[in-house]
């Protein structure tokens, strides 16, 4: 009667799961806080898994390392027709997941199969030692078109601990004394879509920390956000030492230098001249750094390392800088939920006396001095002084900075076939994909400046490079820019239809993705672009001009695209531009913008006739 009941239990998930991939039956996890130096968490969930795509739903994944061990597991697997498999931990498998030079984590999992859908439930138990800086996030949901029917976080801790926490989807917790939990029910779960907000804003999950901690045996608070600078400075300490002959190496290199900006950016060619990025988390060390002087002997590091690197080598030539933490996949830190686990990455501060402006470096790889990167401009920075963590913001940029630039001419023939010359000019964060395309070889580069093209080029090869990245002495007004001058052969560029040439307008440009289904998550575009391309067309001899595309002007509020094509003296002129601004919109808004993006593409895709008697 049991097996009978799982196989009707089953038939009626797959049945209500027909639009979905899985099901989340129920996800139950409790943290135990024995003090602020140890912890077990026990887990207890199971998952209904309909079709291949709700796999990863069901896989068993648990990140270990020396201050969290897996102590217990157990599982079962239901499969159509009631058949029952159990899963023990020596049926896991563990691998080391370190990237890096000294990593010591571990992944252990479990990729469960069988026919579907089936039915698989684990219970296990991970202990904590040696301290932890947050608790366990509970997170019950990890892919799309995965339904959550019950999910409960237990947070107990010693009476008298405080705790700041930061819950999406869950509202306030049920509080006592010594216990906090939070619990939802019949959560419909998520769909991917193009344009949609960060999944962290959809997904029901709760980040908590207490306010005093202690991380491999080092204590501290983080009540605020100067209190964990605080914390931060003090693992900083004694990080600085530098060799006397490389000081003395530094003074000579800037002896000469008349501004600071003159000689930062000669002691940031020397750092990355000499070293380069090793991803480093070892205990404490996934937040303190190495010594100046290992990585002086090593010449490696990671985005600590290096930064506490030019730090000790800017203060060697007499010039202050600052130890900054941020958060490179988020912009913003939530200023009410202090915690060490919001940030991901370091880089380096310095201010500018002549100018009052400050720079902020990036020590893990090459970047033009005075740029802030997309990572960084506009996310939030806790900067780390001896008095504590002084959160502020890294300026952005306005979105007509960010931008692509073409200039194109084309030769088309009877045949079809095309000569073209191009000029690309990359500004911004537009740069970034092609800071080192000077030194690719020449198939890379060619498939960089055609890759998603409707073309086929031969004889293609790159005529000229060139950019300012060394030409910033002071952050206003300046910016980056990269032009690269390219030309190419190219058979079928024109389609052949008796006496007549189709020529495309813009085979060069930026064509917006349309989602046909109806629209579920909100719209939102967090950074604008802008798009300029210029292309003239020299007709071939004994051809003229049939009909030309009409003249195209929009103004919405996901952007502005204008398109005129103009006709004179035997050469046509395509000039498009499209400001792709920064937007926020309720799903209802969807069928407005693929309005749009179709007129938008269809400017784009439209075609100049061309005609011999």
């Amino acid at each position: 009667m049991k097996q009978v009941l799982i196989v009707i239990a089953l038939l009626a998930a797959q049945i209500a799961g027909a639009q979905q991939h899985a099901t989340v039956v129920n996800d139950t996890e409790h943290f135990t806080m024995h003090s602020v130096a140890s912890g077990t968490l026990n887990v207890t969930r199971t998952i209904t898994v309909f079709d291949e795509h709700g796999l990863a739903e069901a896989v068993f994944s648990v990140y270990t390392n020396q201050f969290e061990t897996l102590s217990a597991f157990k599982g079962v697997q239901t499969l159509p027709g009631g058949k029952t498999i159990k899963i023990k931990k020596s049926d896991l498998q563990t691998v080391s997941i370190g990237t890096g030079l000294a990593e010591d984590g571990f992944l252990t999992t479990y990729l469960p199969s069988g026919s579907y859908p089936f039915t698989i439930s684990y219970e296990y138990t991970v202990q904590y030692r040696k301290g932890f800086a947050v608790f366990p996030v509970f997170a019950p949901i990890r892919t799309e078109k995965t339904r959550l029917e019950h999910g409960s976080y237990t947070l107990s801790f010693p009476e008298g601990t405080k705790i700041r926490y930061h819950a999406n989807a869950f509202g306030k917790p049920r509080i006592t004394d010594t216990e906090y939990t939070w619990a939802i029910d019949n959560f419909a779960g998520y769909t991917e879509e193009h344009l949609m907000p960060e999944i962290r804003t959809i997904l029901p999950y709760v980040q908590a920390a207490p306010v005093d901690f202690m991380y491999d045996g080092v204590p501290g608070r983080q009540g605020t956000w100067q209190q964990l600078g605080q914390w931060q400075y003090g693992l900083l300490q004694g990080a600085d030492d530098l060799p006397a002959e490389r000081v003395a190496e530094m003074k000579a290199l800037t002896a000469s230098c008349k501004t600071t900006m003159e000689k930062v950016r000669l002691v940031y060619d020397y750092l990355c001249n000499k070293t380069r990025y090793v991803s480093i988390q070892f205990g404490i060390g996934g937040f303190r750094p190495f010594p100046a002087s290992r990585v002086d002997k090593t010449g490696f590091g990671d985005c600590k390392a290096l930064s506490n690197y030019f730090i000790s080598l800017l203060r060697a030539v007499g010039v202050e800088s600052v130890y900054t933490v941020l958060n490179t996949r988020r912009p913003h830190m939530d200023p009410d939920y202090c915690s060490l686990g919001q940030s991901d990455h370091v880089m380096v501060s310095v201010p500018l006396r002549e100018t009052g402006d400050t720079l902020l470096v990036e020590c893990t790889r090459r970047l033009p001095l005075g740029y802030r990167p997309r990572h960084a401009a506009g996310h939030d920075l806790l900067r780390i002084h001896p008095s504590g963590g002084e959160l502020a913001g890294a300026s952005g940029y306005p979105d007509s900075l960010s931008r692509i630039e073409i200039q194109v001419t084309v030769q088309p023939a009877e045949d079809g076939s095309a000569h073209i010359e191009i000029t690309d000019l990359y500004s911004l964060d537009k740069i970034e994909p092609l800071l080192d395309f000077q030194n690719w070889p020449d198939g890379q580069q060619r498939r960089q400046l055609t890759s998603g093209l409707d073309i086929h080029p031969q004889a293609f090869h790159v005529k000229s490079i060139e950019d300012n990245f060394d030409t910033c002495d002071g952050i206003p007004g300046w910016y980056p820019f990269m032009r690269i001058s390219y030309a190419m052969e190219c058979r079928g560029f024109c389609r052949v239809s008796g006496n007549r040439l189709f020529v495309p307008v813009n085979l060069f440009a930026k064509k917006l993705f349309i989602q046909r289904t109806e629209r579920i998550n909100p719209l939102e575009n967090d950074s604008g672009s802008c798009y300029h391309d210029i292309l003239t067309y020299q007709l071939p001899e004994g051809y003229s001009v049939e009909s030309v595309p009409d003249p195209v002007q929009m103004d919405e509020e996901w952007g502005t695209f204008t398109s005129t094509v103009t006709n004179g003296d035997g050469v046509i002129t395509v000039d498009q531009f499209l400001h792709l601004k920064r937007f926020q919109e309720d799903p209802s808004s969807y069928a407005a913008y693929r309005t749009f993006a179709r007129a938008l593409n269809k400017a784009y895709e439209a075609s100049i006739v061309l005609v011999r008697p």
